[in-house]
């Protein structure tokens, strides 16, 4: 959990995304796969850790979805938010404050206690310096993603596959 660390945030688990892999238009339901890039596809919402290694991955949701959704419905969300993901629950005191096992992710993601994501609108340096770590951190999982669709993984409208690992922390 202290691989991030040295980016800035310390007991950090991993970083979770979304990306679109297009599939084949399938007959009569393209609009229910349409997403706003304007071509049919499948959600992956992956999570990895400081290595870009996966620890959790979601495939199998229309893009016409929204990454927020995914990810509320996910495992991973009731998980973390059951504070079992991480065995133990181990949280650490930073200046003062309880802090969990964390997870990092882009704005459209909701606010968690669990769950760090940029300001939105960042209102001095300080907001801005922590939005900076944030997307250095955030770049190992667009690494993973990026191999994901490099690679070309081919999935099917109506195919849902939740692939689950067991991590020892």
């Amino acid at each position: 959990m202290d691989s991030f660390a040295a980016l800035g945030f310390p007991h950090c688990i991993g970083a979770v995304d979304g990306c679109h892999l297009r599939i084949r238009i399938p007959t009569r339901r393209a609009a229910e796969f349409m997403n706003w890039h304007h071509y049919c596809s499948v959600l992956l919402q992956g999570t990895v850790d400081h290595t870009g290694r996966f620890i959790d991955a979601e495939i199998g949701w229309s893009g016409k979805n929204h990454d927020a959704l995914v990810f509320r419905n996910s495992d991973l969300f009731k998980a973390m938010d059951a504070g079992v993901f991480v065995p133990g629950n181990p949280s650490v005191t930073l200046c003062g404050v309880g802090v969990p096992a964390l997870l990092v992710a882009d704005s459209a993601y909701p606010i968690r206690p669990w769950l760090m994501r940029p300001y939105g609108r960042p209102r001095n340096a300080r907001h801005r310096r922590f939005n900076r770590a944030l997307s250095r951190v955030r770049t190992v999982v667009e690494r993973g993603l990026d191999g994901w669709k490099r690679d070309g993984v081919a999935c099917s409208p109506g195919w849902t596959f939740r692939w689950k690992m067991s991590i020892t922390w």
